[in-house]
Formats: structure tokens, C-alpha cells, sequence
């Protein structure tokens, strides 16, 4: 079969969703074949299993700030981690390399009423875990 069909039906099928395509990016390769890479990759980590860098850091940025909830991120085999960390009241989303520089830092306007209620209960019954 002609390897340019092979591309272009591969290309479709990434775009399309289908064929398992999930979670991958296709991007051309040489000789018009296609190449599939891991996309963005996100997983729950606990707190106490973070890397001593990454706490650190975020200590430095935001000296009495609390982490209350972790993402490992992984995106073409690079690993940072996506925290959000309270301060002073308020929530930020605070993202750090595995390396323990802090590459962005801004308020978490993702909370709903809901989500600040909950918190607040589950603050006020000494729980700290997540309802799905």
C-alpha cells in the first residue's frame, strides 16, 4: 500500500478519535509516514509524595502557603507538577519542573461554589480527601 494513504488515514483516524487514538498526538515523519507520540499525560499524586525540589520551591514562592491538592504531568517525557497551593485565602495553581523551578504561578478561578463548600466542610470535620 503507499505509504502516503498509510499517512493520511492515520492522520484521520488521530483526528477523528477512533482506532485506539486516544491520548496521542500524530505528527508527520520523514518520508510521509507518521509518527504517534504520548500526549499530555495527568495523574493524581499524594502530597507526601512529592519531590523535596518541588516542595521546596513552592516553600520559596509562597513562604506559609499549603499545598492541598497535586498532579504529576507528564508531555514529551518531560515530568513538572501541577499543585494547588493556598495562601493568605486564596487558591493559586502553582506549576513546578521536576527540577524544582516554578514555571507559572496564578490564581485558581476553577473552584465553583460547590467545590469552596466542600472544602470547608470537609476543613471544619479535619477530612482532607476528595469526593469524586
Amino acid at each position: 500500500m503507499n505509504p502516503r494513504i498509510i499517512s493520511f488515514v492515520a492522520l484521520s483516524i488521530a483526528f477523528t478519535g477512533t482506532a485506539g487514538s486516544f491520548g496521542r498526538v500524530v505528527r508527520p515523519g520523514p518520508s510521509g509516514t507518521c509518527v504517534l507520540n504520548e500526549a499530555e499525560k495527568e495523574e493524581k499524586i499524594a502530597i507526601k509524595d512529592l519531590p523535596a525540589k518541588v516542595v521546596a520551591a513552592v516553600e520559596a514562592a509562597m513562604p506559609g502557603g499549603k499545598i492541598t491538592d497535586a498532579e504529576k504531568q507528564t508531555t514529551d517525557g518531560k515530568t513538572s507538577y501541577e499543585l494547588d497551593v493556598e495562601s493568605g485565602g486564596t487558591t493559586y495553581e502553582v506549576v513546578v519542573s521536576e527540577e524544582g523551578k516554578v514555571l507559572s504561578k496564578k490564581v485558581d478561578k476553577g473552584e465553583n461554589d460547590k467545590d469552596k463548600q466542600k472544602k470547608a466542610l470537609d476543613a471544619a470535620s479535619g477530612s482532607n480527601r476528595s469526593v469524586p
